[in-house]
């Protein structure tokens, strides 16, 4: 059976075609039934010895035997994906690269966390006692949602409008106050976290 090739040119087309002559190569479409129409990048986010797939905005996992199966996982749409370990910890992060830059950390367990949203998590978890009353799930899901608010206001010029300030201010004691943070630390988590927010609105500003 004749090759299907997508090839370049020069020698790569030549090499490709003594390869073709030679050992009769064939591709097969193995059905995997991939999800997303974006860019694509390979690597194993899980540590399993199979090579799992980004087609953004979804990814995908390798379950070997040719069968890929869609993670819950969905990112954001951008040019550009790629897999890389950016703090050494032995798993594969991933960085979505556009007009607006995110690296998403991978945490081990088959999730995966925005950067911005570990920002707020470590301001919220500079208190003991929040950690212990509520415990890292709930503290993400803070982080999360105060992440998704401050989402919303990205494109302010916090500088000029303190009313933007003074808004975001009672978003974040309005968050704190549902999941029960600790209220003797709500006023310094609160402003913790408008500092991160603040910073990461700024570097938006300038990208």
């Amino acid at each position: 059976m004749k090759s299907h090739l997508w090839l370049i040119s020069g020698i790569g087309l030549l090499f490709m075609l003594l390869i073709d002559i030679f050992y009769s190569i064939t591709y097969v479409n193995i059905n995997a039934n991939i999800q997303g129409s974006g860019p694509v990048a390979w690597g194993d986010f899980d540590n399993d010895g199979e090579i799992d797939l980004i087609r953004l905005p979804y990814l995908s996992r390798n379950e070997g035997n040719d069968l890929f199966i869609q993670t819950p996982i969905c990112l954001p749409n951008s040019s550009t994906v790629d897999f890389g370990d950016y703090n050494n910890d032995g798993f594969l992060d991933i960085l979505i690269n556009g007009s607006s830059p995110k690296v998403f950390r991978n945490n081990g367990d088959g999730t995966f966390t925005n950067l911005n949203e570990v920002a707020f998590y470590d301001a919220l978890g500079d208190n003991d006692s929040a950690v212990a009353v509520l415990g890292d799930d709930q503290l993400r899901k803070i982080a999360q949602e105060i992440a998704k608010s401050v989402r919303n206001n990205v494109k302010i010029d916090w500088a000029i409008r303190e009313n933007v300030r003074a808004e975001m201010r009672v978003i974040v004691k309005r968050i704190l106050r549902k999941y029960g943070y600790p209220p003797d630390k709500q006023a310094q988590a609160t402003e913790l976290v408008l500092e991160q927010a603040e910073l990461i609105c700024r570097a938006e500003d300038e990208t």
